[in-house]
């Protein structure tokens, strides 16, 4: 499967090592789909070295914990990164600071984040639209945190961030 580009294990009951350790997956991926599943190991920066095409990484909806690694953050290829409606609790700093970064979609929605996002979400050089969430249950437009967030605390390189049921984050770590 040298030359397999796209792979959609969506929809599934599929467990066990996805992104867990290198060499799982061919590195010629483009594209690799596994929403609504249950994985659950967190991205291992190894595992992530290992595809240096990949574009797109959806693992929307399965129950993958522990932070975001900053190795994600910083992936010469990644440009999608869904990860909404897991276990996450934290996001980790990229390791060059978020300058080597190409994601233009970054989706943490339904995660169980906490404390401050790193720095290098500000610093990424390609426009990106976060989509967050936090466990206070206020939700959307409602939630004060929410207008704050998108009036005056986003940098301007970021043109858009969804922050929905929020409190208990503050949006960017001051490097």
């Amino acid at each position: 499967m040298r030359s397999l580009v796209n792979l959609d294990v969506s929809g599934n009951a599929l467990s066990g090592l996805l992104l867990g350790a290198p060499g799982t997956l061919p590195p010629s991926l483009w594209s690799v789909a596994a929403r609504k599943n249950s994985f659950s190991v967190p991205l291992s920066t190894a595992a992530l070295a290992a595809l240096p095409a990949v574009r797109v990484l959806d693992l929307t909806g399965n129950t993958v914990s522990d932070a975001v690694s900053g190795a994600a953050l910083a992936h010469p290829a990644l440009q999608q990164l869904r990860l909404g409606s897991n276990q996450l609790d934290a996001v980790q700093e990229a390791p060059d600071g978020g300058s080597s970064s190409q994601l233009v979609e970054l989706d943490l929605s339904g995660n169980r984040l906490a404390g401050r996002l790193p720095a290098c979400l500000g610093a990424m050089p390609r426009p990106t639209v976060g989509l967050l969430s936090c466990p206070c249950g206020s939700g959307g437009s409602t939630c004060l945190h929410a207008r704050m967030a998108t009036a005056a605390a986003v940098p301007t390189r970021v043109p858009a961030v969804y922050l929905t049921k929020c409190i208990g984050i503050g949006l960017l770590d001051s490097a």
